[in-house]
């Protein structure tokens, strides 16, 4: 190979300003606030197309545009606990947040506790087992069956513990269950996911309640907001993910999580361990017919003592107003989400009264 013809490192970073990268960086911090240098550059490489930045001119910037949140972000500093697990797949983390409960949703996350890889985070409109469950079989579809899960006490994870005991066999202890503080890696989880995406949908909602946009004793109002912003907020969790996964991690020589999750995988490819059998000599085939099979023959009845309950919205409509609302309103135009929920509650009300 010709190295005179190889671009050199420095030609790949971006010949952008500081003003105008500084404008793209602006509107990030908008929808993902909160987000340090790293993750800032994740989600720069994201785009398209993709825009490499050196960490000292990002962390320059960032300072210039959002300096309260790079303060805070050094005051919050702390001393982290010892954690350790053997490889990928040992050990998933798995919880729900309830941050936007009171809107009607619940986010359903998934973490590896060797390599901090997020394998989901799912919104959802209700608290049921039959979600949790539906989350984790994706979690496996994409990166296999792991050895064991850590869950809290809460029975709308009752589904994912019997299947567990399905791939892995029962009283192995497959599924580790106690109290989520002592959850770790999805507990620090929440905390990013909280303050890099929830908040902002959190400030915004009381927002509209405070200024009488939003009931939430108002099935119309209730639907109208879950209909104009769980694309939004899915879409918003996706796109963090991403940017999680492809961080840097300071103290693991800079790999992000998915390097990390790939590289431990090849590393421990030979052991004799039920992560990695379940990674490398299960087939995928098996993998799916199981939960096929399972999902056919387990009658997934949902526990009667759910401690959290969210209540569904249906819309008040025929399938042809609902058709029409689908035509006439675009959910998901650009816009902070107020004007556009306010078109779908005066549609909704003007079927309703004819």
């Amino acid at each position: 190979m010709n190295r005179e013809k190889m671009p050199s490192i420095r030609d790949r970073y971006t010949t952008l300003s500081d003003e105008e990268t500084k404008l793209i960086m602006m509107e990030i911090n908008k929808d993902f606030p909160n987000s340090g240098i790293r993750e800032m550059i994740a989600h720069l490489k994201r785009l398209e197309p993709p825009i490499i930045l050196q960490r000292n001119r990002c962390q320059k910037l960032l300072a210039e545009i959002d300096p309260v949140g790079a303060a805070q972000r050094w005051a919050q500093v702390i001393k982290r606990r010892q954690y350790s697990v053997p490889s990928p797949n040992s050990l998933w983390h798995i919880d729900s947040n309830h941050a936007l409960v009171r809107w009607g949703y619940v986010v359903f996350g998934q973490i590896d506790g060797f390599s901090r890889l997020v394998s989901q985070l799912n919104l959802s409109t209700d608290n049921k087992a039959s979600s949790a469950l539906f989350t984790f079989i994706k979690s496996v579809q994409d990166f296999g069956v792991p050895s064991r899960v850590r869950l809290d006490k809460g029975k709308e994870f009752n589904h994912v513990e019997h299947m567990m005991e399905v791939f892995n066999g029962e009283r192995r202890g497959s599924c580790i269950r106690g109290r989520s503080v002592h959850n770790q890696r999805i507990e620090r989880l929440w905390r990013d996911v909280y303050w890099k995406v929830l908040h902002k949908y959190y400030v915004i909602f009381y927002h509209m309640e405070d200024h009488n946009i939003l009931d939430i004793l108002n099935p119309i109002h209730m639907f109208s907001l879950q209909y104009v912003f769980s694309p939004r907020i899915q879409n918003a969790l996706k796109n963090w993910q991403f940017a999680h996964n492809n961080h840097p991690v300071r103290t693991e020589k800079n790999n992000s999580p998915l390097q990390l999750w790939y590289q431990g995988s090849l590393k421990c490819y030979h052991q004799n361990s039920t992560a990695m059998n379940n990674l490398f000599r299960r087939d995928i085939n098996e993998v799916n017919i199981t939960v096929e099979e399972i999902l056919d023959s387990y009658n997934l009845v949902e526990p009667d003592d759910i401690k959290v309950v969210v209540p569904r919205y249906v819309a008040p409509l025929t399938p042809t107003q609902l058709s029409n609302l689908h035509q006439q309103i675009n959910a998901s135009a650009q816009s902070d989400g107020i004007d556009i929920y306010g078109n779908v509650v005066r549609y909704i009300e003007a079927c309703c009264s004819m």
